[in-house]
């Protein structure tokens, strides 16, 4: 007899729900007072992106002009954790002078110009455990 609990596997991972990132300052892991609200990499709105990406790359092997452009690359991986990005909350704080509005070109903006930022979304968007689903566990 066993002690597990019967769940639906299906239902172990949410990767449509949402989880706040408190981003931490890089120089001593301490909240900054900036909230991000994201999804999951597997979720739809990720997918989306990922796949317009690989779109984009067949079409380029069919003309015969796939050339490995490694700018181009690590702009789509930034669209990509862009993607997940549903909202943030910036309080008072800036951004060099201006303060961010909730959108793609301001995601993009930040993710692509700070590092330290893109990698705290990137890895809170790929860690299965931030978006825990419905099934019974044990």
């Amino acid at each position: 007899m066993s002690d597990q609990v019967s769940m639906d596997l299906g239902e172990i991972i949410n990767y449509e729900g949402q989880h706040t990132v408190e981003i931490l300052d890089p120089r001593n892991d301490k909240p900054i007072g900036v909230s991000v609200t994201i999804c999951s990499a597997g979720s739809a709105k990720a997918k989306k992106v990922l796949k317009l990406h690989q779109k984009d790359r067949l079409e380029r092997i069919q003309r015969n002009k796939l050339i490995v452009d490694v700018d181009k690359m690590e702009r789509q991986e930034e669209e990509r954790v862009a993607a997940c990005v549903l909202s943030w909350n910036w309080g008072e704080h800036k951004y060099k002078g201006e303060t961010p509005e909730n959108s793609m070109k301001w995601y993009l903006r930040v993710i692509s110009e700070q590092p330290w930022f893109y990698a705290q979304l990137k890895e809170a968007s790929e860690k299965v455990e931030n978006f825990p689903g419905t099934s019974a566990t044990s």
